[in-house]
């Protein structure tokens, strides 16, 4: 592998680590202050609430994040100032666009979107929310073009550090202040309000000041439009995969159980973060690299980070599972779960780590439609199970369609690499390194047992 683009991965990844890591902790603490304070109640109207707005932010955004860092970086190695201005400026204007009118459709049918989950409360929590969309949308399409120079530090410092962050404060004040728990989302909307004034000022008087970028906006240019429209069915898959039990757990089930289902989650993607980490520098620089036709680097690249993830993963993930309880019990009495509901999840991450990013890499082979395929599958099964199992065993029924869904999503993007490009991250390195590290992870779980450690 080419050792600069080694050492770029591993610079980003180390920036992006510490910044997902502190995000990581800090949602941590906002949804186990939530729960502690506020109660699981609270808790599940502000997940569910978050979700809904996630998903309306798939629209606004309209893959245009992933569009940027598709085509940006192989203009900025041909310098072709002309296509990267029309390409950024087709992006902010449609994203600014988008998410106005997003949000003003939302205020007006607040309530309807509340009945359908039948959470009257839910409708104060959506009107605050809704109001930070354009924000968030710019701030993404910002950090889009930041990223794709290969600089990470603004993103990482901005989505992992500043808006959790502030995210945690107004939360602590909200409880501090006894203001009522219907506001808990304007926390929310105040982050994201201040991650796009950050951004903003990195842009004209920081970070990104040296990229001399002006945007054009005379006219939209269809060939990025085009292109995101693949990847937007493509992120709406990906949100159904990711967010689709929360839904279909507030639809069936109740805003508390939603609420200590999605505690459980977040202990349990835990060991997510260091994929996380790698994505946000791996994609633009395997992008550079199929560009110069440098297959092999990017085939050794997958299998170098495959093995760091198996080798980092499975022990943490044995630890999560062990220590559910003691972990769920910083969220407050009403987060008691079985550990069987904790192994559930833990696996479906597993199975995600285990592929590496395997998603980004068919995209950068354009492989959109594959990706979509594999997401119909993978959400179809879900799906099914949510509905046959959530009426009968609730939360456990919302982790075993979360788990399925990851386990067909990544099988059948490895299974597709293998034959497009005879790319495969499983030798004998990675068998090795799996077996040793589910091996530790066992001794430990032996040793606690028997010791009560």
């Amino acid at each position: 592998m080419n050792k600069g683009s080694r050492q770029n991965i591993i610079k980003g990844s180390v920036i992006m680590f510490t910044g997902k890591f502190t995000r990581i902790v800090a949602l941590f603490l906002i949804t186990s202050t939530i729960g502690n304070f506020l109660g699981a109640r609270v808790l599940g109207l502000y997940s569910l609430s978050n979700s809904i707005f996630q998903f309306l932010a798939l629209f606004s955004v309209f893959g245009l994040y992933q569009t940027i860092n598709r085509f940006a970086p192989a203009y900025i190695k041909t310098k072709n100032g002309a296509k990267l201005r029309a390409l950024t400026g087709t992006a902010i204007k449609y994203g600014l666009f988008s998410s106005i009118l997003i949000a003003t459709v939302v205020l007006a049918l607040s309530e309807q979107i509340a009945n359908f989950f039948s959470a009257p409360e839910l409708v104060i929590y959506l009107r605050i929310l809704i109001l930070a969309l354009p924000a968030f949308t710019l701030t993404r399409i910002l950090l889009g073009i930041s990223t794709s120079h290969e600089n990470v530090n603004l993103e990482s410092l901005i989505e992992n550090i500043v808006n959790p962050v502030i995210s945690l404060i107004g939360i602590v004040l909200v409880i501090v202040l006894t203001i009522p728990d219907r506001y808990v989302m304007s926390t929310l909307l105040t982050a994201h309000l201040f991650s796009l004034t950050a951004i903003l000022i990195a842009k004209y008087f920081g970070k990104l000041k040296h990229l001399k970028l002006v945007p054009s906006f005379k006219k939209f240019d269809k060939e990025y439009l085009i292109y995101s429209r693949a990847v937007f069915l493509n992120t709406i898959l990906f949100f159904l995969i990711k967010y689709l039990d929360t839904l279909m757990l507030g639809y069936f089930d109740t805003e508390k159980n939603v609420g200590i289902y999605n505690a459980a989650l977040n202990v349990a993607i835990i060991p997510s973060i260091f994929l996380t980490s790698v994505n946000t520098i791996y994609y633009p620089t395997i992008t550079r690299l199929f560009h110069e036709k440098k297959d092999k680097m990017v085939e050794k690249l997958y299998e170098d980070v495959v093995r760091l993830l198996t080798q980092i993963t499975i022990p943490l993930s044995v630890f999560t599972v062990i220590y559910s309880k003691e972990l769920l019990s910083l969220f407050g009495n009403e987060f008691e779960i079985p550990m069987v509901l904790m192994l559930i999840l833990v696996l479906g991450t597993i199975s995600n780590l285990a592929s590496g990013p395997i998603g980004f890499t068919l995209n950068a082979l354009d492989k959109q439609k594959l990706i979509s395929i594999n997401s119909i599958f993978s959400i179809s099964s879900a799906v099914v199970l949510d509905i046959i199992l959530i009426p009968k065993i609730g939360i456990i029924g919302a982790a075993i369609g979360n788990a399925t869904a990851m386990f067909v999503q990544n099988s059948l993007g490895v299974i597709e690499l293998y034959l497009i490009r005879k790319f495969t991250p499983y030798n004998m390195k990675i068998y090795s390194t799996f077996i040793v590290s589910l091996a530790y992870g066992l001794a430990f779980y032996l040793i606690q047992r028997n010791f009560n450690l």
